[in-house]
């Protein structure tokens, strides 16, 4: 029975499947008014590459309280997906001290936003250096003085300076 049963549907997929394409069209073509792009493997999806460089361009720093403890989270914010090898302790310098170990840096998915949580200081400076994007292509120096809690930052192209908002 079950083999009377295999045949039948055997006999009906080689029937009613439908049958090679007798011509061969090729690939279609690509529409002329889009550009050529590259492409870069970012994490397992295709991200298109850039020509402009790679640069920090807002930072957030939010006041956090946990258990009774307060701290405050530093967002950074760039242009590209940073490569998450390239950021050590050694490259974010706090007060002019580099980060301690306990410290811990976390990124978003796509790599392009960087949270680092220290502890509560009213006033601090920060500076950023060595982070490579990942098409590895350098992030320039970004170094900010007297950064405020519960305020946001943004780099201003045309004066090529770290403002307030």
């Amino acid at each position: 029975m079950n083999r009377r049963i295999c045949i039948l549907f055997l006999l009906l997929a080689i029937f009613c499947g439908q049958g090679f394409c007798k011509e061969d069209k090729g690939p279609v073509p690509m529409h002329q008014n889009f550009p050529a792009r590259r492409f870069e493997n970012f994490r397992g999806r295709r991200k298109p590459l850039r020509k402009e460089s790679c640069r920090l361009i807002r930072i957030n720093v939010i006041p956090v309280t946990e258990d009774g403890k307060e701290f405050v989270a530093v967002e950074l914010f760039f242009t590209q997906s940073i490569d998450p090898r390239s950021v050590h302790n050694k490259n974010i310098l706090v007060n002019s001290t580099a980060l301690s170990p306990r410290h811990k840096i976390l990124f978003n998915k796509s790599a392009t936003c960087m949270r680092i949580v220290l502890e509560r200081d009213d006033f601090f400076s920060l500076s950023v250096d060595g982070i490579r994007s990942y098409n590895a292509s350098p992030v320039p120096k970004a170094q900010i003085e007297s950064m405020e809690c519960g305020h946001k930052y943004f780099f201003d192209k045309e004066e090529k300076l770290w403002k307030k908002f």
